[in-house]
């Protein structure tokens, strides 16, 4: 059985990772396991497909820690969720435009910070006093044991927010029977992008696919292409 890692990485946030990385595995799926749209009882369209496609990130268990603080924090503020916070057209916005001034009575700075300002906290922190591959073992703990479950297919993994070289490293030495695929995306009109400390770490890393979107991501197909052409 092969197996597949395909991470994607940008110079900014709001380029559209998630989305896109939601779209190609549903493309790769449909296009992999095409024999499975003429089956039409479920037993038999389980047992034709070849290959299952899954979307992850490198961020969830330090969003989940985060979580956990944000409502601390926000303790009886029933203004809004912290998943609805991380949601694209919010995670960039000051906490203070969403809780009034005496949620901020114990940490006044956080009234400045965004969602992602503290996903961002945690992860150093936590860092800080265990080991900088903390969440590259913990991706790849979380490789494994998907893998275990489905070792008679074909496995794509995506993560939608490849960010550091030492995570494609730490994995590339311990999944030595992965392709790691590694697809930059940029985008006409990059204004739109937000730079974060976490960005642009990739600027001289040497991407298997360099895309460039339209503005209205008409030609997100041909960038699905490439990637089918690097797994065929």
């Amino acid at each position: 059985m092969n197996n597949y890692l395909i991470l994607f990485a940008s110079n900014g946030n709001n380029i559209g990772k998630t989305t896109t990385a939601n779209r190609l595995s549903y493309f790769l799926y449909e296009n992999l396991n095409k024999k499975i749209k003429d089956s039409k009882d479920y037993d038999e369209w389980l047992s034709n497909t070849d290959y299952n496609t899954q979307v992850k990130s490198f961020a969830t268990p330090i969003r989940d820690i985060s979580n956990s603080f944000f409502k601390i924090l926000f303790n009886g503020q029933n203004k809004i969720t912290f998943e609805k916070l991380y949601q694209r057209e919010n995670k960039n916005r000051p906490l203070k435009d969403f809780f009034p001034e005496d949620a901020f009575n114990a940490c006044p700075e956080y009234k400045e910070y965004t969602i992602r300002d503290i996903v961002n906290i945690f992860s150093d922190q936590i860092q800080s006093i265990s080991s900088k591959y903390v969440w590259a073992d913990y991706a790849l703990k979380d490789i494994n044991n998907f893998i275990r479950n489905y070792s008679n297919t074909n496995n794509i993994l995506i993560y939608d927010d490849f960010r550091r070289p030492l995570e494609y490293f730490y994995l590339k030495e311990h999944l030595e029977n992965f392709k790691i695929i590694t697809v930059y995306l940029d985008k006409e009109n990059p204004s739109e992008q937000v730079q974060t400390n976490y960005e642009g770490l990739l600027k001289d890393f040497n991407f298997t696919i360099t895309f460039t979107f339209k503005n209205d991501y008409s030609n997100i197909h041909d960038l699905f292409s490439l990637i089918l052409k690097e797994i065929k």
